[in-house]
């Protein structure tokens, strides 16, 4: 967790990657790492930590009141990594589509009368 706070950009980067991972196992287990991921999307000066902290918080599954707002503010981003970052982590915590009643989707069978 400290290292998402280093002087060094790859430091950054490679502990957003870690801690999405262990995001997408488990969110509970980076639950105090989704406020820095936000802060890193939305303040860090690297292309790279913005774009691995918009792919960390889509990993790890925050509540959306609080990582909509930042990964949508990402999509305005100068850099397209970023962006396609952004957009990628918000399909992911969109929720699933409503399923189809089990009907069936094909025609009904119409039965034929003689005439």
């Amino acid at each position: 967790m400290k290292d998402l706070k280093s002087a060094s950009s790859k430091m950054r980067i490679d502990a957003c990657k870690d801690l999405g991972h262990l995001g997408a196992i488990s969110a509970s287990n980076v639950k105090d790492a989704v406020p820095v991921f936000i802060d890193l999307v939305k303040k860090d000066k690297d292309a790279g930590v913005r774009r691995a902290a918009a792919t960390a918080l889509g990993e790890s599954d925050p509540d959306p009141s609080t990582a909509v707002p930042a990964l949508t503010d990402a999509l305005k981003d100068k850099s397209n990594d970023v962006r396609i970052a952004a957009a990628t982590a918000l399909a992911r915590s969109a929720p699933a589509p409503r399923t189809r009643s089990r009907r069936s989707t094909t025609p009904a069978r119409t039965r034929r009368t003689r005439r």
